[in-house]
């Protein structure tokens, strides 16, 4: 079995694993409407079923950070435009 690249992308952003994540968001918005740390150790329990370590609490953290100044500048430049 050969896998092409085509492929792989439709596994990242097809219909399926979008609609995966969506499903995934709403659940974590049931069991938490904390943001931060909170929502992320709750966003492991469910995943995973367990805690992360501080490796990878640091890790989210930073990402999710990113993630934020991302979107903020995102729709910034989009509002001058």
């Amino acid at each position: 079995m050969t896998i092409t690249a085509t492929q792989s992308l439709l596994l990242l952003n097809g219909e399926f694993p979008l609609k995966q994540a969506a499903a995934f968001e709403k659940r974590l918005a049931r069991y938490t409407s904390a943001s931060g740390l909170e929502r992320i150790r709750v966003a492991y329990q469910l995943a995973y079923g367990r805690l992360p370590t501080s490796d990878e609490e640091t890790l989210a953290e930073n990402y999710l950070g990113t993630a934020s100044d991302d979107s903020v500048a995102s729709k910034a430049e989009q509002s001058e435009s």
